[in-house]
């Protein structure tokens, strides 16, 4: 599972977004042609995170928090304004990065998505 924050969820559901960057340490978990499912605990039943997305990992790029922030073929492919709003997000997620931190930027292509998770009502079993 992979979770997304909220400004991603967005994004990935109106599908303006084909990656994501997170800090990992040295390794990166997500191998190319790995098959993901991205959750949001944004998206709720019984509290918890529900997957909205399957999607298959294209590329692993390991960078700066610098690098990323200035580079707008990433921050524009991951659904933001600019290299600010990326970072502010990223700050959000990641208190206190430093442009020297090393992340990992993770592309996919999106094999199924299901833009109702989370708006449906709960169903109750009826027992006979």
């Amino acid at each position: 599972m992979f979770s997304c924050n909220r400004y991603e969820t967005k994004v990935i559901m109106d599908g303006k977004s084909s990656g994501m960057v997170r800090q990992y340490g040295d390794i990166c978990p997500h191998e190319v042609g790995a098959e993901i499912v991205l959750t949001s605990s944004y998206l709720t039943q019984d509290g918890k995170a529900l997957p909205f997305a399957r999607a298959t990992v294209t590329s692993v790029r390991p960078g700066s928090v610098g690098e990323f922030r200035r580079d707008p073929m990433l921050y524009e492919t991951d659904g933001y304004k600019n290299g600010e709003h990326w970072f502010g997000n990223m700050s959000q997620m990641y208190r206190g990065i430093k442009d020297t931190d090393k992340m990992f930027h993770i592309s996919f292509r999106l094999i199924e998505i299901d833009k109702q998770a989370g708006t449906r009502s709960q169903v109750e079993k009826v027992e006979k």
